[in-house]
C-alpha cells in the first residue's frame, strides 16, 4: 500500500497538469493585396522563398498574449517571428499543409489549410485568427464581428457584397465583418446571375455561402453540360504472350510447334511448326499415284534403272511438316484479337516399299508460301488461339494454341 501512494500522487499531478485547449482558430484567410511577404523576405532551409502568415492574438486575454510557440508538418519549416503591431509574424515553408500552434498555458491545435481553402505559396501572406476560450477570452467586451466565407464554382467569378467586391482566391474569399444581414451577388461570363442574403450574429461560427453557378441557356457551358460525353478511349495494355500450338489436317497430318509475340492495339507473332522430319535429300526417288497413268498397287519410278514398276508396300506412308510464320495482330474488342501471317513451309509424303525404302510422292507433296490466319482470345492472362495455315494454297491444316499472356 505504501508503494501506491506515490504512483497516485504522480496520476493525479499528470491529471491535474494535463491543460484543455482554452483557444480556437476563428479564421483563416488569404491576403492577396498584402505585399508584406515580399517586402520581408525570407528563404527556408532548402532555400525556397517564404509565405508569411500574420496571427492576430486580438481575441486573446491580455494574461496570454505571450507563450505562442509554432511548428509544422513534414517537408516545411517555420522560419522566424516577429511581434508587429501586436500581430505575430510568422514566415513558414511554400506548400505547408498543417501549422501546429501551442501554448506554455492553453495547450496546443493544429490549423489544416486544406479545410480553409488555403494553399500556400511563396511571397503570400496569410491572416490566422486566434480567439481565447474561459479565462483566456477576451472579457472587456463582447464581439459583434464574424465571417463570411464564400466558395465559388467558377473560380473566376465576381463576387459583391452590399456592393463591394470581395475578390476570389482558388474560388474562396472571406471577411470579417459586423453583425447584420447582407446581400450578396455573384456573376460570371456566360453563367446565370446569382443572389442572396446572410445573416450574421453568432461570432463562434462562421457564416459559410458555398454556390455552384447554373450555364445560361445556349452557352458553351450548357451544351457540354446536356451533350453526352465522350467515352475516354481507354489504354490498351501490351502484352507478351507464348503458346504451345497442334496442328492438324484429314491427310491425315500432324505437328507441334509454339508461338510467341506482343499484342497492344496492334503486335507482331512469330510461330515455328514441325513434325521433326527431313527426309527430302535421303528419298530413294520420286512417285506419284494418279490412278489414270498408274496401276492399282503400283507406283512408276523414274530413276530405276529399268524404268519398270515396283510394289508399294501395304499403303504405308512417313511425312515430312515444317513451317515458319511471321505476321501481325490486331485488337478487335474486348478479348478478341485477329491473326494474320506469311511465311514459308512444307509438307512431304513418302511411299514405303517392301524393302522399306521411301519415295517422295511428289503428287501430294507442297512447299512454298504458306499464310495463316485466325483468331486469338485473351482470357484473362490465358490465350486461346484459332487459326487456319495452307502451304502454296494446296495444302490446308487448322492449328490450335494455348498458352499465357503476361
Amino acid at each position: 500500500m505504501r508503494r501506491l501512494v506515490p504512483i497516485i500522487l504522480l496520476l493525479l499531478c499528470c491529471a491535474f497538469g494535463l491543460k484543455a485547449q482554452d483557444y480556437k482558430v476563428l479564421s483563416v484567410e488569404s491576403l492577396p493585396l498584402d505585399m508584406s511577404a515580399r517586402e520581408e523576405i525570407r528563404t527556408d532551409e532548402d532555400g525556397r522563398q517564404c509565405a508569411l502568415f500574420r496571427i492576430s492574438t486580438q481575441e486573446i486575454a491580455s494574461a496570454f498574449k505571450e507563450g505562442f510557440y509554432f511548428g509544422s508538418d513534414y517537408g516545411a519549416y517555420v522560419v522566424e517571428r516577429f511581434i508587429v503591431d501586436g500581430e505575430i509574424w510568422l514566415w513558414v515553408s511554400p506548400g505547408l499543409k498543417t501549422l501546429k500552434i501551442k501554448h506554455t498555458k492553453l495547450g496546443q491545435c493544429e490549423v489544416y489549410m486544406p479545410n480553409y481553402g488555403i494553399k500556400v505559396e511563396s511571397l503570400n501572406t496569410y491572416r490566422i485568427v486566434i480567439q481565447g476560450r474561459g479565462e483566456a477570452l477576451v472579457t472587456e467586451g463582447a464581439s459583434t464581428q464574424q465571417f463570411i466565407v464564400f466558395n465559388v464554382t467558377p473560380p473566376d467569378a465576381v463576387v459583391t457584397v452590399n456592393g463591394v467586391p470581395w475578390p476570389l482566391v482558388d474560388g474562396f474569399a472571406q471577411k470579417k465583418v459586423e453583425f447584420g444581414k447582407y446581400e450578396y451577388c455573384i456573376e460570371a461570363p456566360n453563367y446565370q446571375l446569382e443572389c442572396g442574403t446572410v445573416e450574421v450574429n453568432d461570432p463562434e461560427k462562421m457564416a459559410f455561402v458555398k454556390k455552384e453557378l447554373k450555364p445560361e441557356k445556349g452557352s458553351n457551358q450548357a451544351n457540354n453540360e446536356t451533350a453526352p460525353k465522350k467515352k475516354e478511349r481507354q489504354p490498351v495494355k501490351t502484352l507478351n504472350f507464348l503458346t504451345l500450338n497442334y496442328a492438324y489436317t484429314i491427310a491425315p497430318q500432324s505437328s507441334f510447334g509454339f508461338t510467341y509475340g506482343r499484342a497492344g492495339r496492334f503486335g507482331w507473332f512469330i510461330s515455328l511448326m514441325s513434325n521433326g522430319g527431313f527426309r527430302a535429300n535421303s528419298a530413294a526417288g520420286t512417285c506419284w499415284s494418279n490412278d489414270s497413268e498408274v496401276p492399282d498397287g503400283w507406283v512408276f519410278d523414274d530413276s530405276f534403272e529399268d524404268g519398270g514398276w515396283l510394289p508399294y508396300y501395304n499403303g504405308e506412308y512417313i511425312t515430312d511438316r515444317n513451317s515458319l510464320i511471321v505476321g501481325g495482330i490486331a485488337r478487335l474488342a474486348k478479348p478478341v484479337y485477329l491473326k494474320l501471317g506469311v511465311g514459308y513451309g512444307f509438307r512431304n509424303l513418302y511411299w514405303l516399299t517392301e524393302d522399306d525404302t521411301y519415295y517422295l510422292n511428289a503428287q501430294h507433296s507442297y512447299n512454298g508460301v504458306e499464310t495463316l490466319a485466325g483468331l486469338q482470345l485473351d482470357l484473362g492472362g490465358f490465350v486461346l488461339s484459332l487459326e487456319t495455315v495452307t502451304t502454296d494454297f494446296k495444302y490446308l491444316e487448322g492449328k490450335l494454341g494455348l498458352g499465357y499472356a503476361f
